[in-house]
């Protein structure tokens, strides 16, 4: 218990803290190119694609077999509250305000990285399938 504790779910708190250190900071840690107008958002995206994968990864404990719907479903809602709390937390931030659009690119981030996972998960099954038929079949 306390292994999958430290194996699975370990990453996902650390990630958390740090996506809550950079959401405490009063400006992004680089400077932001004026003609990229959507780079908040594409971070969003990425910071909490990552969360989504790791909260997957640890709700699967790491057995991807067991991809579901569910799963899926379970590791966007916790995505997605985790995105609505760190615009609250943001709230109290001096220089920092909490953005509706920020939020939707979260939720964006942890569909993509489950729809990632799952059709990975499923190509990687189909080509192990082929390549044990393909050697029972010699």
């Amino acid at each position: 218990m306390t292994r999958i504790l430290v194996r699975f779910w370990l990453p996902v708190l650390a990630y958390m803290g740090f996506i809550f250190y950079l959401s405490s900071r009063s400006q992004f840690p680089v400077d932001v190119p004026e003609w990229f107008y959507y780079f908040d958002k594409c971070v969003h995206m990425v910071l909490f694609g990552c969360l989504g994968f790791l909260f997957l990864r640890a709700w699967l404990q790491g057995e991807y077999s067991r991809i579901s719907f569910f799963a899926i479903l379970v590791t966007i809602i916790f995505t997605t509250l985790y995105g609505i709390s760190d615009e609250f937390h943001q709230s109290f931030v001096p220089g920092r305000t909490p953005d509706a659009q920020d939020v939707i690119a979260d939720a964006v981030g942890a569909i993509l990285a489950c729809v990632g996972v799952a059709v990975f998960y499923k190509n990687k099954s189909k080509s192990r399938e082929f390549i044990l038929d393909s050697m029972q079949q010699k």
